[in-house]
């Protein structure tokens, strides 16, 4: 069974999270058909707080992208961005 204060977890608390190398985060694709779908992705380089490397787990393949810490999108969501994921 979930953990309710968990599923309820509002932005301003996951934003508060620490992203360390290792977690698990949502990384929101840009490109064509997947525009948008969330895919997951795990910190596996962080330089400096600035900049990090996701490295994201596609159905067809799994690949590293570079990413900017601020991008990250509690609310919005948008492409580019990452995420904590959602929890039901």
């Amino acid at each position: 069974m979930a953990d309710k204060k968990q599923a309820t977890e509002k932005p301003e608390a996951l934003a508060a999270q620490k992203l360390t190398i290792g977690r698990v985060v949502h990384y929101v694709e840009a490109n064509g058909t997947s525009e948008g779908i969330h895919r997951p992705a795990f910190v596996n380089w962080d330089y400096d707080g600035k900049e990090m490397v996701l490295t994201v787990i596609h159905p067809q393949k799994v690949y590293s992208r570079p990413v900017k810490i601020t991008p990250q999108d509690e609310a919005d969501k948008k492409p580019l961005s990452w995420h904590w994921p959602e929890r039901e």
